[in-house]
């Protein structure tokens, strides 16, 4: 075959040589695996916390609104009785200052909830008034009551039934200031000017009641009655229009530490199978004598240990009708016996 002939027959087969091959790259390209379009991995980040729940209420008796208001600091309510109910456990009610009375809506008594605490500003600038018509305040199991002047209760001021605390308070100006039934604490607080007892303690109270002041109630300072068991220690009681303390019945207080002085009755009156504890007291100033118990059952046998006696009259012989001096056994049981006289 001539070179012009080859040419010609090579030029007829290019193309479709050029076709299968065109075919065979279709063909790899179609069944090969679909390419995928990577994208940079994005972090994934989580929805928004919400935010934490409240853990203040706030009652303002003078920009606060019951209606409006939402008990935060910036739109509190208007009364107590708002913030409470409003409240749950763990919560802390904030009062601040001014006078919360039935005139203001409030509804008496108010009865705080389980876990919750309501805390005034400053008793000197937070009242709670309620108008004579019934008690003012009623625990809950471990609800606190703080910083608060309380006056107008009837029967009391405060009432404590459960293991509560109240701190830090003014209570005046009600028949009782504190009516207590429980193992509540009773510290720091000024209980004067009652219409009766400043503190009754009655049923099977076991109340811690520490560093307070109980003075110039028209009643007895303290009372303890039924079978109750408190501990009073570090008080101050003081210049009471009867006893400054009383106990009764089958009650068996103990008393350490504390000054009872300057009550009208003696200082310290004993009825009944009442057997209090006392010691380290310091029990003086009053008109006549420091302990009565002419009409115990137990008259002569009260254990009395490591008190200060300080009394206008002299020491020397057991409680009678007819002679109702300060009982022999204070010097037998070693406390210290000044006179004044």
């Amino acid at each position: 075959m001539s070179a012009a002939g080859r040419r010609s027959q090579g030029c007829a087969f290019r193309p479709a040589a050029l076709l299968l091959v065109l075919l065979l790259a279709l063909l790899n390209t179609l069944s090969a695996p679909a390419c995928k379009t990577e994208t940079p991995t994005q972090p994934i980040v989580p929805p928004p916390e919400p935010p934490p729940p409240a853990s203040e209420i706030y009652v303002d008796a003078a920009a606060g609104d019951d209606g409006g208001g939402d008990g935060s600091e910036s739109k509190p309510y208007r009364t107590i009785g708002m913030g409470i109910q409003k409240s749950s456990p763990g919560m802390t009610v904030i009062v601040n200052p001014g006078r919360y009375d039935a005139a203001l809506g409030e509804s008496f008594p108010l009865r705080l909830k389980e876990n919750v605490t309501l805390r005034g500003a400053d008793a000197a600038q937070v009242t709670v008034d309620g108008g004579g018509t019934d008690s003012v305040l009623e625990d809950a199991p471990q609800a606190r009551i703080e910083r608060l002047t309380v006056r107008g209760g009837r029967p009391a001021g405060v009432v404590l039934r459960h293991a509560s605390a109240l701190v830090s308070c003014v209570l005046t100006g009600n028949f009782r200031g504190v009516v207590c039934e429980s193992s509540a604490a009773i510290e720091s607080n000024v209980v004067r000017e009652n219409t009766d007892t400043g503190i009754y303690l009655q049923g099977e109270s076991s109340a811690a009641v520490r560093d307070n002041t109980v003075a110039w109630n028209d009643g007895d300072g303290v009372e303890c009655v039924d079978s109750s068991t408190p501990r009073l220690e570090g008080n101050v009681i003081r210049e009471n229009r009867k006893h400054g303390l009383t106990c009764t019945d089958s009650s068996a207080p103990t008393l350490e530490e504390n000054t009872v002085t300057q009550n009208v009755l003696p200082e310290v009156y004993v009825l009944y199978d009442a057997r209090p504890t006392l010691t380290g007291n310091v029990i003086r100033g009053n008109e006549r004598y420091g302990i009565d118990d002419a009409r115990s059952a137990n008259r002569g046998q009260i254990t009395a240990l490591n008190n200060t006696w300080d009394d206008p009259q002299p020491m020397g012989t057991i409680h009678g009708p007819a002679d109702r001096r300060p009982v022999y056994w204070i010097k037998e049981a070693g406390n210290s016996i000044k006179f004044s006289d």
